[in-house]
């Protein structure tokens, strides 16, 4: 019953603040139980009310989005690239999320290295060359610099590292 609720929170309600609240539960409870993505698939949890989620900055959406394991093809047909190249150059620092779990960060990144390397050589280098915008260039720039700094505070000053290993897309 509870599941169905945040489960229509998302993919029904107006109210960002109601997407991220739903979101951000139905990510804990993944955290501290991986097979329940399984029951949250089931119970219908849809990629398409992710990818409105993550156009609406939500950027947790995109940590689901991932552990859904959608296809290539799934994820193309949802064209949120330019989505998940914008949660790599805005995502803030992740702090107080199980280290078992990617990133935003870390999860857009994921995708992405799906749609630059499941398709055909032009696919992919049409999807390249969509992330190589001088915008995005410049966003990720300025993140690599954010990490660089983060990487020089001392070690109880920093967020939470990711130590999850994600398996490659089949």
């Amino acid at each position: 019953m509870i599941l169905d609720q945040l489960l229509a929170g998302i993919s029904t309600s107006k109210e960002e603040m109601v997407i991220r609240a739903s979101v951000s539960i139905l990510t804990s409870i993944v955290a501290a139980n991986k097979s329940a993505i399984e029951d949250i698939k089931k119970k219908g949890l849809q990629l398409s009310d992710l990818a409105s989620a993550l156009k609406r900055n939500v950027h947790e959406a995109a940590i689901l989005f991932y552990l859904m394991n959608p296809s290539p093809a799934e994820i193309k047909s949802l064209e949120i690239l330019p989505i998940l190249a914008g949660v790599m150059c805005n995502s803030n620092s992740y702090m107080g999320r199980s280290e078992s779990l990617p990133t935003p960060l870390t999860a857009s990144l994921m995708i992405i290295e799906v749609l630059v390397t499941a398709f055909d050589h032009c696919t992919n280098n049409m999807h390249l060359a969509e992330i190589s915008s001088p915008k995005v260039l410049h966003g990720l720039s300025r993140k690599w610099a954010e990490f660089q700094q983060e990487a020089e505070l001392p070690a109880s000053s920093r967020p939470m590292t990711l130590s999850y290993v994600a398996p490659r897309w089949v």
